[in-house]
């Protein structure tokens, strides 16, 4: 198992945005985005000394304060995408269950990864 504290996550819907001309046309990381992914490599390399990666199916479990504003469910892309771009679980096609839940016992984001055995 797995524990990682991280920075609150941005909402889904801020994310990504979309340039609509010009050259490099499409979808990008807004600064939002990109400023809380430095804070939570920050976070995380912190940490790394203590994380055991996890290769396969897994279950993944959320905790954000109470008093954070906006939808809860807006939280779970930017972790778990986060989680698979530093190679912490191998690929979000292998997260078997995924909660999330505000908290009073919390003051930022904490993420915990739990390996599930075949059923």
């Amino acid at each position: 198992m797995i524990t990682l504290d991280l920075p609150i996550p941005p909402s889904v819907n801020d994310l990504y945005a979309n340039r609509k001309r010009g050259r490099g046309h499409g979808r990008y990381k807004t600064k939002e985005y990109k400023a809380w992914l430095r804070a939570a490599d920050q976070s995380f390399f912190a940490q790394k000394w203590r994380i055991d990666y996890i290769h396969g199916p897994c279950d993944l479990h959320i905790k954000v304060p109470a008093k954070m504003r906006g939808d809860v469910d807006n939280r779970i892309k930017a972790v778990a995408d986060y989680l698979v771009s530093r190679q912490i679980t191998a690929d979000d096609k292998f997260y078997r269950k995924v909660t999330i839940e505000r908290c009073e016992s919390v003051s930022c984001c904490v993420v915990t990864i739990s390996p599930v055995g075949p059923e």
